[in-house]
C-alpha cells in the first residue's frame, strides 16, 4: 500500500509542475512565423552552414610551363594546360588576343580542327595561319588571373605575296632608277635572291635598285624565295626601259648589178616603238612598182627590184620615237664588196697562204694584194689568179713564197666591170723564212783536199722575183779567196741558182788547185 501511495504522489507532482503558469503568460504576444520562400537565417543549422563556407579554398597551380612548338604544315600539335585545384574555376584558351575556348565552349570563328583534351588544346591539320601565341588562362578575379603561353611555329614553304616596281611602273625612262620589291612569307623567313635572264644578280633582300638604267637593263627579273622548305617560290616581272632607237645593219655594203633584185636590211630596237623611214641622198624613199617596204618585229627591209644604175648610192635607215632618234647608212653598189679575211695557213712548201672572200654580182676581172713587212714603208704587189665564183661569192688565195722571217701585213681589193673596190682591212701574219742549207763538214779531209762552201743569195720579197748576186766560193786554203762575179736569174720564183754554172765553176777551181801543186 505504501508503494502505491508514493507512486501516486510522484505522478501528481510531475503533472502539476508541467502545467503553464497562467500568471506569466502574455496573451497579447504575436508569434512571428516565417513567410513562404524566405530562408530563416536564425535557425541554428543555417548558422552552421555559414561557418563551413568560411573555410579557405586552395588556389589553382599550373604544372605546365611555357614552350615553343615547331611543326610542319598539315601536322597535329597538342598544347598542354595542366592545372591543380582548378575544378571549380573557369578556364579559357586564346590565340593571340582572340578567345578560342571558354571552358568547353568553342567560339564560332574557329573550325573543327581546334579540339580540347581536358584542358589541353589540340590543333590538327595546322596551316601557316596557325603560327601564333596560344594562352591558357584561369581568371581568379577581375584584376587577377593565372596563365601559361605557348609559341607555335608552323614550318611552311615560301610564298610570294607581291612583286612590283616602284610606283607600279614597269616602263622606266633611260637614266632613271629601277626599284623592285619582292614580299614573301613562310617559316623560317625566306631568303630573297634576284636574277635576270638566268644570271644571278649580286643584290639580295626584298628590294633591288639599279641606278641610271639603259635598254640593256630591260627584260624579265625573277624573285626567288627559299627557306629550305620545299618547294621554293619564284615570280617574274617584265621591265621595259624607254630609250631612243638602237639601229644596226646587216651589211655596210650591198653588192648588186643591173636588173637584179636587192634588199637593204636594218634592225631597230626602241621603247616605245620607233617610226622608221628610208632615205637616199637626204630624201625619203617613195614606194613604187619597183620599191617596197617590209617590216617584221625589229627587222626593216627596203626591197629594190630590177636594180638600175640610178639606184646605186647611199641609203639611210632612220628611226625615231619620243626619247630620241638614230640612223645607219647602207651602200648599194655594183662594185665588189670589201674582201673578208677567212683564213691564214702554211702549205706543204711552208709558204704563207691567206684566204679572202669577195662578193660581186658582176664578174671579177682582177685582184690586187698589197703586202709588206710591218717595219717597211713600201708596199709590194701580188696579183692572185681569178677563179670561178660560187654564185656571187669569190674565193681569193694569196700565196706568199720565200718570205724572209718576220711580221707582215696584207690587204686586198677587187675589180669588176664597175671598177675597183676599196681595200679590205689589213690582215697580219708571220713568216718563219725559207729553209737555208747548212754547209757539210768534211770527213777526215787531208790537207790536199779543198773544202768548198757555196753561199746562195737570198730573195728579198715574195713576189717571185729574186735579185741577182755574187756566188762566193771559199776553199780550205785561207786567206786565199776566189770570187767569181756571175750573174744569174732565179727559176720559178724560188730563188734557187742555176746548177750548171755552179758545177762548172767548182770543177775549174779544183783543177786549178791541183795544177798549182
Amino acid at each position: 500500500m505504501r508503494v502505491i501511495y508514493f507512486g501516486a504522489l510522484l505522478i501528481f507532482l510531475c503533472t502539476a509542475n508541467g502545467r503553464p503558469n497562467t500568471q506569466e503568460v502574455d496573451y497579447d504576444l504575436e508569434i512571428a512565423l516565417p513567410e513562404d520562400g524566405v530562408q530563416n537565417d536564425n535557425y541554428d543549422y543555417e548558422e552552421g552552414e555559414d561557418e563551413e563556407g568560411d573555410d579557405e579554398v586552395p588556389a589553382p597551380i599550373f604544372n605546365t610551363r611555357p614552350r615553343d612548338f615547331m611543326v610542319k604544315e598539315n601536322e597535329t600539335v597538342e598544347l598542354p594546360c595542366e592545372v591543380e585545384n582548378a575544378d571549380t574555376f573557369v578556364f579559357m584558351w586564346k590565340k593571340n588576343n582572340e578567345i578560342v575556348y571558354q571552358d568547353t565552349l568553342r567560339f564560332s570563328s574557329f573550325g573543327n580542327n581546334f579540339q580540347l583534351n581536358k584542358r589541353s588544346l589540340i590543333i590538327s591539320n595546322v596551316g601557316a595561319n596557325e603560327t601564333a601565341n596560344y594562352t591558357c588562362t584561369i581568371p581568379l578575379s577581375k584584376e587577377e588571373n593565372l596563365s601559361v603561353t605557348h609559341h607555335l611555329y608552323v614550318q611552311t614553304a615560301p610564298k610570294i605575296e607581291s612583286l612590283k616596281a616602284l610606283h607600279d611602273s614597269t616602263q622606266i625612262d633611260a637614266g632613271k632608277s629601277l626599284v623592285l620589291t619582292c614580299k614573301a612569307i613562310g617559316f623560317p623567313k625566306p631568303t630573297i635572291v634576284w636574277s635576270k635572264k638566268g644570271h644571278r644578280l649580286s643584290t639580295e633582300g626584298e628590294t633591288i635598285s639599279i641606278e641610271n638604267v639603259s635598254h640593256h637593263d630591260a627584260g624579265d627579273y625573277q624573285c626567288l624565295a627559299d627557306n629550305r622548305i620545299e618547294p621554293p617560290a619564284h615570280k617574274f616581272i617584265h621591265i621595259s626601259v624607254a630609250h631612243q632607237p638602237v639601229v644596226t645593219i646587216e651589211k655596210l655594203t650591198v653588192n648588186s648589178d643591173e636588173n637584179l633584185d636587192s634588199q637593204l636590211i636594218c634592225y631597230v630596237r626602241a621603247v616605245p616603238k620607233a617610226e622608221v623611214v628610208w632615205k637616199k641622198d637626204g630624201l625619203n624613199v617613195v614606194k613604187n612598182e619597183r620599191v617596197d617596204f617590209k617590216h617584221h618585229n625589229h627587222t626593216y627591209i627596203l626591197e629594190i627590184n630590177k636594180v638600175k644604175v640610178s639606184d646605186f648610192g647611199v641609203y639611210t635607215c632612220s628611226a625615231y620615237n619620243r626619247v630620241g632618234n638614230n640612223e645607219k647608212t647602207i651602200t648599194l653598189t655594183g662594185f665588189p664588196s670589201l674582201a673578208e679575211h677567212v683564213d691564214t695557213s702554211h702549205d706543204s712548201d711552208k709558204n704563207v697562204v691567206v684566204v679572202w672572200n669577195v662578193e660581186s654580182n658582176s664578174p671579177v676581172a682582177q685582184y690586187e694584194i698589197q703586202y709588206k713587212k710591218v717595219a717597211n714603208s713600201d708596199w709590194l704587189i701580188l696579183h692572185p689568179e681569178v677563179s670561178n665564183a660560187e654564185g656571187n661569192l669569190y674565193t681569193v688565195n694569196g700565196t706568199f713564197t720565200n718570205l724572209p722571217g718576220g711580221h707582215y701585213e696584207a690587204k686586198l681589193r677587187s675589180r669588176n666591170t664597175y671598177g675597183w673596190s676599196d681595200y679590205s682591212p689589213v690582215v697580219h701574219f708571220k713568216s718563219g723564212g725559207h729553209h737555208k742549207h747548212k754547209p757539210h763538214k768534211p770527213a777526215q779531209n787531208s790537207e790536199d783536199t779543198p773544202v768548198v762552201i757555196i753561199h746562195e743569195p737570198q730573195a728579198f720579197d715574195g713576189s717571185g722575183i729574186t735579185e741577182g748576186g755574187p756566188v762566193i766560193i771559199q776553199t780550205s786554203e785561207q786567206p786565199a779567196v776566189q770570187k767569181s762575179e756571175i750573174s744569174y736569174e732565179g727559176t720559178g720564183g724560188n730563188g734557187s741558182s742555176n746548177v750548171l754554172p755552179t758545177l762548172l765553176l767548182l770543177c775549174i777551181s779544183l783543177l786549178s788547185t791541183q795544177y798549182s801543186r
